[in-house]
């Protein structure tokens, strides 16, 4: 449980210090290693809010649906590997 409140707290900081892959790759090993990672949804809207471009249509969306494929494919990985 301690491991996961810490990884939260990395990957909230590094949501305002480093660039999107990086976010994006911790995010994926979240949702690997820890079970029923649902607080990458929560990351995927925070980055929407503050760094989602209106130019396009649905682009205030994608770090949401980022998240839930990040999501999904790690779930799918975790069966195949364990």
């Amino acid at each position: 449980m301690r491991n996961r409140i810490i990884f939260d707290i990395v990957l909230f900081c590094a949501v305002f210090f480093t660039p999107w892959w990086f976010v994006a790759a911790l995010a994926f090993l979240g949702a690997f290693f820890f079970s029923s990672f649902y607080e990458i949804i929560a990351f995927g809207a925070l980055v929407d809010f503050l760094y989602g471009a209106r130019a396009l249509a649905a682009s205030g969306m994608l770090g949401i649906l980022g998240a839930v494929v990040i999501f999904v494919l790690a779930t799918y990985m975790k069966k195949i590997v364990r």
